[in-house]
């Protein structure tokens, strides 16, 4: 089985972004009415930060920031972190867990957006080959026992 992100990704799954300029109450009902975690955010043209429940929890709660005056900006993580589609999820994995996030872009050959990979997708997507891995073990080791 590939590893490689393009493989794995998930292409039918929307993925919802928001311009830089919009309220943060905008932001919030996107998040709350799609049931997702995390926004890209772009200029207009790039996408050039993220804006996650993490960041509502720790700016928006933290400071006490009035949802309907302050932008997206004002709150959005703009180191985005981002991955090849041909690295596999393994580096994904190690990409997310060393630097404590949950949403890495992923892009192709020529630096277009190809997708976005969650905590989750690959979370899923690695319990699913434990499943695998462990069925190819125990019909090895009943072909063994015959």
């Amino acid at each position: 089985m590939n590893t490689e992100l393009r493989y794995i990704l998930d292409k039918t799954k929307s993925i919802y972004s928001i311009r830089d300029d919009e309220t943060i109450f905008n932001a919030s009902k996107i998040m709350n009415e799609n049931k997702i975690g995390s926004l890209l955010v772009s200029n207009g043209v790039n996408f050039h930060g993220i804006v996650t429940e993490r960041d509502f929890l720790e700016k928006v709660i933290g400071f006490g920031m009035d949802i309907h005056s302050s932008y997206v900006r004002d709150i959005m993580s703009t180191n985005l972190i981002a991955i090849d589609y041909t690295k596999t999820a393994q580096e994904a994995l190690k990409i997310m867990t060393d630097k404590k996030i949950r949403h890495l872009p992923v892009y192709d050959d020529n630096d277009n957006f190809f997708g976005l990979a969650s905590i989750g997708d690959l979370a899923k997507w690695a319990s699913s080959r434990y499943f695998e891995k462990k069925d190819e073990v125990a019909k090895l080791v009943d072909y063994i026992s015959q």
